[in-house]
């Protein structure tokens, strides 16, 4: 089976949305929970971790729900390289810092940083393309 007719890697993962925690109402409702509640002290550690663990659980699961979600990857292209792989890792980390920031200069360096990767990227494909047909082309 050659490489481009491969199916596509899929995960299933579950995740909570912990950007979208409200914190505020998290805190009032830990505070008003059974474990910051003094009369009801658990005598021994064990109690004390099981009242955690349960207490923070039924939280989380109503302040940040478990998702399921399916991640999807396609398998990296032939003449992917190092240097490719590099840059594309470069342009990814600046990518979160502008989103990370918002501010209009990292969003200049992220968009410049792209064009000179696609560049870049189509020069490899072209290089890469043109070379595995040239063989085919020269034989009668």
């Amino acid at each position: 089976m050659s490489r481009d007719r491969l199916p596509p890697i899929t995960l299933n993962r579950e995740v909570r949305g912990w950007h979208k925690l409200d914190t505020d109402g998290f805190r009032a409702a830990l505070l008003q929970s059974e474990l910051c509640d003094v009369t009801k002290r658990p005598v021994s550690a064990d109690e004390f971790f099981h009242l955690y663990h349960e207490v923070l659980q039924r939280l989380a699961d109503q302040f940040a729900p478990v998702r399921k979600i399916t991640i999807r990857r396609q398998y990296p292209a032939p003449w992917m390289d190092a240097e490719c792989r590099q840059l594309r890792r470069k342009s990814r980390i600046l990518e979160r810092r502008y989103r990370r920031s918002k501010q209009p200069s990292d969003r200049l360096n992220w968009v410049e940083h792209e064009r000179m990767r696609h560049r870049i990227h189509k020069a490899v494909y072209l290089d890469r393309y043109y070379s595995s047909c040239t063989p085919l082309m020269s034989s009668p």
